[in-house]
């Protein structure tokens, strides 16, 4: 007889993390280009696009996007039975 076990690959979004953590930093570099924090000819415009889209691509390979079913909370219960009018 043999054992069959059943694996359970996780689901990982390494692309979706490392365009969002592009897009992030790429943001945070037109936020301090346009208050005159740093020049124009920085090298942070061209390193931190590109530390976001790194830093992106780890979240996503190891982060907690997603649970597993079987440990998600039970649905809150509905509304009760509506009130009976009372004596007018």
């Amino acid at each position: 007889m043999t054992a069959t076990t059943t694996i359970t690959k996780k689901k990982r979004h390494w692309v979706i993390g490392g365009i969002a953590g592009f897009f992030c930093l790429f943001g945070v570099v037109l936020v301090l280009l346009t208050t005159g924090t740093i020049p124009a000819g920085s090298i942070l415009v061209d390193i931190l696009p590109l530390a976001g889209l790194v830093a992106g691509i780890i979240w996503g390979l190891w982060g907690p996007l997603g649970s597993n079913p079987d440990e998600r909370p039970a649905p809150a219960p509905g509304p009760g039975p509506a009130p009976t009018p009372g004596p007018v």
